[in-house]
Parts: C-alpha cells; sequence; structure tokens
C-alpha cells in the first residue's frame, strides 16, 4: 500500500464531487506512472492548489483505464488517466486543512525544512504535479489529520485570495472548442521570509545579465513586473529605457497573463 499525491483546484474538486467523487483523473503525461506503479489499495491524498490545503483521502479500487467522458471539465477533459476510487475522506474548502498548519508543516519531511511563506517554497516540496509517492511516514500522518478533521470539521476561515480563487476559472477559445485553463501567479518572496537569499540574487543576476544580451543585439525586453525594480538596478542605465512596461500583444487575457509571467522576452 503506497500513498500519492493527487492535485486538485478548487474547480477540479467541485466537478469531482458533483461526479459523485468516484473516479479521480490524471493527465495523459502521468500515463507510465497510473499505469506502472499505482495499485489497488492504494491512497490518494488530495491538495487543493490554489489554496494550499488539503482536502481529502481516497482508496483506489480500481486499475489505472483511460476514457475521455466529461467529469472534470464540460468538454475536452484533459483528465483522461484514471481511477476508480473509494471516498474516505472529502473537506469542502472552508475545512480543508492549510498546509500552513502548524502541526502538519513542521511534520512533514518535504516542509518542515522550508520556511512557510519562502519564495518557490511549493516548487521545493514538490507540490507541482499529481503522482508523486509520498512517503509511508508522511501519508499516515496525513491520512491521520484528514481523518480526524473529518470528524471534527474544525472551519479554517477563506481569506479574500481564497475566495477569488474559489471563483476564478479562465476559459479560452481553441481550434477544438472552449477549454478551461489554469494560470499559476507568479510568486513572490516574502522579504521577511526568504530563507536562501542568495539563490534569489543569482537567479535575478541570470535574468539581468539574458535582458541586458538583448538590449545590445538591439531588442526591446520585458521582465515580468514582479521582478522588474529588482532587474532594473542590476543593470546600466544606459538599458533601462529598452524595458517595455507593457507587451505589444493581443491575445486573450489567459495568453498574455501566462506571456507575462515568462523571465526575460
Amino acid at each position: 500500500m503506497k500513498y500519492w499525491l493527487d492535485l486538485f483546484t478548487p474547480h477540479t474538486w467541485t466537478r469531482f464531487q458533483e461526479h459523485g467523487a468516484g473516479i479521480s483523473g490524471f493527465r495523459p503525461r502521468q500515463r507510465k506512472t497510473a499505469f506502472g506503479k499505482v495499485e489497488t489499495g492504494d491512497y490518494f491524498i488530495c491538495y487543493l492548489v490554489k489554496l494550499s490545503r488539503w482536502c481529502g483521502l481516497l482508496e483506489v479500487i480500481s486499475p489505472a483505464f483511460e476514457d475521455s467522458d466529461p467529469i472534470f471539465a464540460e468538454e475536452n477533459d484533459p483528465f483522461t488517466i484514471r481511477f476508480r476510487v473509494k471516498p474516505l475522506v472529502l473537506l469542502d474548502f472552508e475545512k480543508s486543512i492549510p498546509i500552513s498548519e502548524p502541526s502538519i508543516w513542521s511534520q512533514l519531511s518535504f516542509t518542515r525544512e522550508i520556511a512557510a511563506g519562502s519564495f518557490g517554497w511549493a516548487q521545493t516540496a514538490k507540490l507541482r504535479q499529481s503522482l508523486v509517492p509520498i512517503n509511508a511516514e508522511d501519508g499516515a500522518l496525513l491520512a491521520d489529520r484528514l481523518n480526524e478533521q473529518s470528524r471534527n470539521k474544525r472551519k479554517y476561515a477563506l481569506d479574500s485570495s481564497d475566495i477569488r480563487q474559489i471563483a476564478d476559472r479562465t476559459i479560452i477559445r481553441t481550434e477544438v472548442g472552449e477549454i478551461s485553463v489554469e494560470v499559476p501567479e507568479r510568486e513572490e518572496p516574502s522579504q521577511s521570509n526568504v530563507e536562501h537569499p542568495a539563490e534569489v540574487r543569482d537567479s535575478l543576476k541570470m535574468q539581468a545579465k539574458v535582458a541586458q544580451l538583448g538590449i545590445v543585439l538591439g531588442f526591446s525586453v520585458w521582465v515580468p513586473p514582479s521582478d522588474r525594480g529588482r532587474i532594473l538596478e542590476l543593470m546600466p542605465k544606459e538599458c533601462i529605457d529598452k524595458v517595455v512596461s507593457k507587451l505589444p500583444v493581443t491575445f486573450d487575457p489567459a495568453t498574455v497573463k501566462t506571456i507575462e509571467n515568462i523571465d526575460v522576452l
């Protein structure tokens, strides 16, 4: 018996429950793990991205199979690698457990060495992709906390950002019809919580060098607003007027937002 990370957005968690909470789905790129490593009797530990909360515990009751019937999207469902599951714990948004809860953050092997709120913490903790294995100790801890929360039903208040994330869902038009997309927010470091400032500084230096190279070659350059002020400090003054503050693109909002998050253009 093994534990696996199962990521949901607020939208897909809602769709999962509306469709009976009996099938969990994953993207085609996870086919190898799904068919080759996940077994009946394993457990999926459900985590809400955007809200950073643990929301459910599912028991795998079938081998992996492929199916494109819409569950997690109204059409063009991207989560076609699927398992039948038995829901053991299902928590709504307000009762889902924040990962920052001290009794969880300080105990999990993949978060206890990370400063809460530090830059890039979710990437460091490997909470960006489903079907990542969770070790037995961490899995048992999370399963225990989720079962306890299912009994106690403690409420964890949603702040304005949480509420916005729950409501936010972006639709774009493609050649095959409308699809829902998730555009991640660009993480900004907290000045009081940056655990490795030297590493962050090296990253900014590299962005500044690439931007300066583009300017030397005769191009105008874009860097994301969240980085722009710090990068301009690292560049010669004569380069500053070549860094643009608006992109000359006319794509849909979701595409523009994605492009704006690229480190250097």
